[in-house]
């Protein structure tokens, strides 16, 4: 499965941290996330998830601007379904650790969480002001969608341990795109959490 969405999508690696736990873990100096504090009392910010992983687009669904929330859904396939905030936000900072490439640096893309009011969250423009979280009315059709497709054809979202520590392999043998570690998800988040030291202490 990795083999044909190796070009497309980035194989992410989930722990649980939540929106507000990962720009807590930023250097302001790196503008990571764009400044904004709106969302700090956010039950979608608060939310750790599960351990996990997510096969995740890293470009909007082709075809899914200007239009409303309702069209945007029926553009996905089967075994694809809109990601979390979290989601987003883990993975597009998690692949800017990783290679230094900006995701979604000139578009928004609407997320499957709603605010406190009902407003759709969306996440996007990572320039070098920082990654921006917001909100939006949902019928408002100005903001492109991204999908994530689930990463077992049987559904659910998740790979079974030992077929995803096979699959990241070859994806890393063959040059595909994970975010995360090779080896088991133990291993993965001790990786994960050096990496960040790492990176966030230059």
């Amino acid at each position: 499965m990795l083999e044909q969405h190796k070009n497309s999508h980035i194989l992410v690696a989930m722990f649980p941290l939540s929106i507000l736990e990962i720009r807590g873990k930023v250097v302001q100096d790196q503008r990571l996330f764009y400044e904004q504090d709106w969302y700090n009392k956010q039950a979608f910010a608060k939310e750790k998830g599960e351990t996990g992983w997510q096969l995740v687009r890293k470009t909007p669904v082709n075809d899914s601007t200007s239009k409303t929330w309702q069209e945007q859904q029926a553009l996905l396939g089967n075994n694809e379904e809109t990601p979390t905030a979290r989601v987003m936000v883990y993975a597009t900072i998690g692949y800017f650790l990783s290679t230094g490439e900006r995701l979604f640096e000139e578009v928004y893309v609407r997320c499957s969480d709603l605010d406190s009011g009902g407003h759709r969250v969306y996440v996007g423009n990572f320039d070098h002001d920082g990654l921006n979280i917001n909100y939006i009315h949902p019928d408002w059709d100005d903001n492109a969608l991204i999908e994530a497709a689930v990463a077992a054809l049987g559904g659910g979202g998740e790979l079974e341990t030992g077929e995803a520590e096979a699959d990241v392999k070859d994806a890393n043998a063959k040059g595909g795109a994970a975010v995360g570690a090779e080896g088991d998800l133990d291993e993965a988040d001790a990786d994960l959490d050096a990496l960040l030291d790492e990176v966030l202490s230059e």
